[in-house]
């Protein structure tokens, strides 16, 4: 008489990165991994696609992901629920901007060139007198 075999299936917990495809999004998982030879811990990650029936879940949820049978070549995956869900009024933070647009280094470029002209001045003045 064959047994029947119950298979365990994984679950992961991520942030939803993009959801730009049809029924599918990639979601990000991160982890702490042990470098062996260093016995440090630094984070990794992987994105994996999800399945996603209805298209609920959006850039920036915290989701719930299960393994499940092959859906596509890539699509090893499907969304079980949405543990977190994104603020939707809130600020972005410097994190999100690029690294060259950060608020507090922006300066004008006119800004630059007086400063430039300034220091010619007085140079200037320096040898007339």
């Amino acid at each position: 008489m064959p047994e029947n075999k119950v298979k365990i299936k994984k679950n992961l917990e991520g942030t939803v990165v993009s959801d730009k495809m049809a029924k599918t999004v990639v979601v990000l998982v991160e982890r702490m991994k042990l470098a062996p030879k260093y016995r440090k811990y630094h984070k990794a990650s992987t994105k994996f696609k999800a399945h996603d029936e209805g298209g609920e879940y959006h850039i920036g949820d915290r989701v719930l992901i299960e393994e499940t049978r092959p859906l596509s070549k890539d699509k090893k995956w499907k969304v079980v629920k949405l543990l977190a869900k994104k603020a939707e009024g809130a600020a972005s933070s410097e994190a999100d901007l690029p690294a060259d647009h950060s608020e507090s280094g922006m300066r004008n470029i006119d800004d630059n060139t007086q400063d430039n002209n300034a220091g010619a001045e007085d140079d200037v003045a320096k040898e007339t007198n």
